[in-house]
């Protein structure tokens, strides 16, 4: 390969370091990549940083032997050319060698690891991940939530801050000290009439009732003795068992626990006024007391109880008391009829008085107002007459019962007696009036 002329011709040599070889050509910017630099000495054969010399050999057309021409170029350039024998062929070049790795640099700690390339970066305007593949992901971490959430609940109800609650709600309607509970009080519970009522279990007072200590009370005597008073005198009383079934009264200044007490026939001695005003209830437990403490939240629900024994408070005369409650009540129904029914129709159901021998017994106070509260619970509603008020009776000193409701006549009056089953011995048809005598006032059954 030549330049196009002889050394002759005057052809220079090439100022701009491109040498043409026999089958390639080279230029400095077209070299090898320069190897990194190492701090460990240059083998023998390798160049310094400041001195590489480049060497090629080249035939002119009117060499007789291959000349050899030396380049200097930068430190930068490490390309390396051995001196080739002399050869009829084409010259041949022979690529850089590389410095032989030093092991001993690196044999303490093992041959060095080869790290996989980092993954390339995406590409401008690639598709992120879809919608659809991160649902799953959102699902699950919205159940992950929820289920913390209930876990973190039932621990605050159960064995956390919050487990007392609702016994701290419990305690403010029971008027406890905070820890869930009432204590007995050693002092009695009052109880302030609310009702009095005839049921066909007996005479019904609902009382409300509260402790005058704060931690509330708690009823478990064995004889409680319980007296319901009006101003005429009492009403009823019995001794009450709350061994087995305690009541927890809440304590001062809560709104109280309602207590309804049925007496049944013989214990209560009056009967049911248009109030409770004058009515007043004593508490006296005079047994033993079988429980100390009771939960707070069951000292507000109502509840029921009747005596399991009679009590008569010491000094009380009984039939003195019926006979007054028998006036009482006969002297508002009379102002109950001048009011609304004089001069009508009604049936009249019983007349008695004390010592009558009928229906196999004597009777007393006691059963008259029996009788009468029977009769008042069965036709809802009776009045009591106090024969000597009323012109209308030929005899004195007897109690009759008749019908609040009143009839159109006698005739009336005995036909409704026998449909509910009476004879003409306990049922007739009555006049009554504050004005008429006796006579045309009575229709009895055939």
């Amino acid at each position: 390969m030549s330049f196009g002329g002889s050394r002759d011709g005057g052809i220079p040599p090439p100022d701009d370091r491109k040498l043409l070889l026999d089958w390639m050509e080279w230029r400095p910017a077209e070299s090898a990549p320069a190897q990194p630099e190492r701090a460990e000495p240059p083998a023998p054969d390798v160049p310094t940083e400041s001195f590489v010399a480049e060497t090629a050999t080249t035939r002119f057309a009117n060499d007789a032997e291959p000349t050899q021409r030396i380049f200097v170029s930068g430190p930068t350039q490490r390309i390396f050319v051995p001196k080739p024998t002399p050869s009829t062929s084409a010259p041949k070049v022979t690529p850089p060698t590389q410095p032989t790795p030093m092991v001993g640099a690196w044999a303490p700690y093992g041959e060095p690891s080869t790290y996989p390339p980092p993954a390339p970066p995406p590409w401008p305007g690639a598709p992120g991940p879809r919608r659809a593949d991160r649902f799953p992901i959102l699902v699950g971490a919205a159940v992950v939530v929820i289920l913390l959430a209930i876990g973190a609940a039932t621990w605050a109800l159960t064995i956390g801050p919050l487990k007392d609650w609702g016994s701290s709600d419990s305690n403010v309607a029971g008027g406890g000290s905070g820890s869930g509970t009432v204590t007995a009080c050693a002092t009695p519970p009052t109880m302030t009439p609310r009702s009095v009522s005839l049921t066909p279990s007996g005479l019904a007072v609902t009382v409300t009732a509260t402790s005058p200590c704060a931690d509330g009370d708690v009823l478990s005597n064995s004889a409680t003795q319980v007296a319901v008073s009006s101003s005429s005198g009492l009403v009823a009383s019995g001794s009450f068992d709350f061994s087995s079934t305690p009541i927890a009264i809440p304590g001062a200044g809560t709104a109280g626990r309602d207590i309804t007490m049925t007496f049944p026939s013989g214990s209560y001695f009056g009967l049911p006024g248009p109030g409770v005003v004058g009515m007043s209830v004593s508490v006296d437990p005079v047994g033993t007391a079988t429980t100390q403490e009771l939960p707070a939240a069951s000292a507000s629900a109502p509840v029921s109880v009747s005596p399991s024994q009679t009590y008569v408070p010491a000094g009380t005369d009984t039939d003195q008391a019926v006979v007054q409650s028998l006036r009482a009540q006969a002297a508002a129904d009379r102002t109950e009829i001048l009011a609304s029914s004089n001069n009508t129709w009604v049936a009249q159901l019983s007349s008695k008085q004390p010592g009558l021998v009928a229906d196999g017994k004597a009777w007393t106070n006691q059963d008259i107002l029996d009788e009468f509260a029977s009769n008042y619970q069965r036709f809802s509603g009776t009045r009591l007459l106090w024969s000597d008020d009323w012109p209308v009776f030929s005899s004195s000193g007897w109690w009759v019962t008749i019908t609040s409701q009143t009839f159109p006549s006698g005739q009336a009056a005995v036909s409704w007696c026998a449909q509910q089953g009476f004879d003409r011995d306990h049922c007739i048809g009555k006049l009554i009036s504050s004005t008429s005598g006796p006579a045309g006032t009575t229709v009895y059954l055939p």
